[in-house]
């Protein structure tokens, strides 16, 4: 009985060593300016493997007739940009090299995928199409040191009946125990 528990047991770690899990990237904004004055500082999270960004909080602050801007909402984006809104003003960042989950520096570019890398005020409705005023970004970066690993949702339940597996095998043990003495 001894040597099933032990089994189950190494079974059991073996398994939470080998669990899927996938990892997400807090980026910052690092040295970002604005033609014109004004810098743009904040973080976002990016998942590469499901290519999507949360926890957005951009700042932008004054420079040539802007009066700077928080951003949080995300309006649109991918490995390569990011659109970020207000709901009257937008933010776009355009990344030289695609994001990952890796860690490191990636420079801003000043256009990528045809998305120009830029604070504007909306002229229209969002989502923000055309622009009554804006400034480029001409400089900057986002830099990452952290990798965050989170288990796949789908690994909980073979956790949970591993533990339960445990659970009833240990108190088999003891039952045994008590009938053997």
């Amino acid at each position: 009985m001894m040597a099933k528990f032990k089994l189950a047991a190494i079974m059991f770690f073996l398994t939470l060593i080998s669990l899927p899990s996938h990892a997400m990237s807090i980026y910052s904004l690092k040295d970002v300016a604005f033609e014109g004055g004004g810098t743009a500082t904040g973080s976002f999270t990016y998942d590469a493997g499901s290519n999507s960004f949360s926890n957005i909080l951009l700042e932008t602050t004054a420079g040539s007739g802007f009066s700077g801007e928080s951003y949080s909402n995300f309006q649109a984006g991918n490995e390569n940009t990011l659109q970020v809104t207000n709901g009257s003003s937008v933010l776009q960042l355009a990344f030289v090299s695609s994001l990952t989950n890796t860690g490191g520096t990636i420079a801003l570019g000043t256009s990528i995928e045809g998305r120009d890398a830029l604070e504007g005020i909306c002229s229209g409705s969002i989502p923000c199409r055309s622009f009554s005023s804006q400034r480029s970004i001409v400089a900057g970066a986002v830099t990452t040191d952290m990798a965050v690993a989170l288990a796949e949702p789908q690994v909980w339940p073979l956790l949970i009946i591993g533990f339960v597996a445990i659970f009833f095998l240990n108190r088999q043990k003891a039952n045994w125990k008590t009938r053997t003495a």
